[in-house]
């Protein structure tokens, strides 16, 4: 099996390309992380996350008739930001605690690669929970192997940006909850 990223994919983006780079993440995520390269991957990454994200969208407005428009515009943001901002936040933990350094456009590589390859089984409503703990799976793979952080600091930081992204919505409740009943 190839174990190199095609690099084609970062300029084309076409769909062939995408479905060799999903199949190499689903069978052998350890050896995709580990080839990934050591320049700005971030094109590449946001390309296959877009891809998925399309598909994501088109499948999951199945279950929405009402308002599909507002739903495709929030269902695109959220699955095209969250990596973003869970990418930000692993950075700037992993820096702040250890002082190590890896480029935000390898820790965003990461998430979008992990959160594009959930992205084909994550719309449907009951397997949340299991496309989850596989993504957070691969994105301690990619941490390991992609960043050469040990199993067990990929796990504390994964863990630790989960605690904090749910800090956050969790801090933000209130005013959502003060806005929606505002109307």
């Amino acid at each position: 099996m190839e174990t190199t990223i095609n690099a084609s994919f970062w300029e084309t983006g076409s769909v062939r390309l995408y479905l060799q780079t999903l199949t190499r993440l689903i069978s052998s995520p350890s050896a995709f992380f580990r080839a990934l390269p050591d320049g700005p991957v971030h094109r590449g990454a946001f390309r296959f996350l877009l891809l998925s994200s399309l598909f994501f969208v088109a499948v999951s407005l199945t279950y929405f008739f009402d308002k599909a428009v507002i739903m495709v515009v929030i269902l695109m943001a959220n699955s095209l930001l969250m990596p973003i901002i869970t990418a930000g936040i692993s950075f700037m933990l992993l820096t702040m605690f250890s002082g190590r350094t890896v480029s935000f456009s390898r820790m965003f590589s990461l998430y979008a690669y992990a959160t594009g390859t959930v992205m084909m089984v994550s719309w449907i409503p009951g397997l949340i929970w299991i496309t989850e703990l596989w993504r957070l799976v691969l994105v301690v793979i990619g941490l390991n192997r992609g960043c050469g952080l040990s199993w067990a600091r990929s796990v504390i930081l994964v863990v630790l940006t989960m605690t904090v992204i749910m800090l956050l919505f969790w801090s933000m409740a209130p005013l959502l909850m003060d806005i929606q009943g505002g109307r």
